[in-house]
């Protein structure tokens, strides 16, 4: 009688494809949970700056500008009632923005 230990050609064909179907359908999502990681990442910085902004404006102390990057920027809209900071950023042709009200 003879002795089968090892796979045959298809279990390993067999294996491989699905190894490689798995790898294709993981790569994108890596790529994109990677890139909402970044744009989180760029809001909550933005978010803290903008909060830095308002609290200088709220208790009248002197401003110093926080923002050394070159992606964000920043703008004041006034109403009647209140001011709203806004900073905007792009990332990867994505852009965001946040808008905190202040007094």
């Amino acid at each position: 009688m003879k002795s089968t230990k090892g796979f045959t050609l298809i279990e390993v064909l067999l294996s491989f494809f699905i190894f490689t179907m798995v790898g294709a359908l993981l790569i994108p999502m890596i790529i994109h949970l990677q890139h909402e990681r970044l744009m989180l990442l760029h809001k909550e910085e933005a978010l803290y700056k903008a909060e830095k902004v308002i609290l200088h404006h709220s208790l009248d102390l002197p401003f110093t500008p926080v923002f050394s990057d070159s992606i964000f920027t920043e703008r004041w809209i006034n109403n009647h009632y209140y001011q709203t900071y806004c900073v905007s950023w792009e990332v990867s042709n994505q852009k965001d923005e946040v808008c905190l009200p202040t007094k």
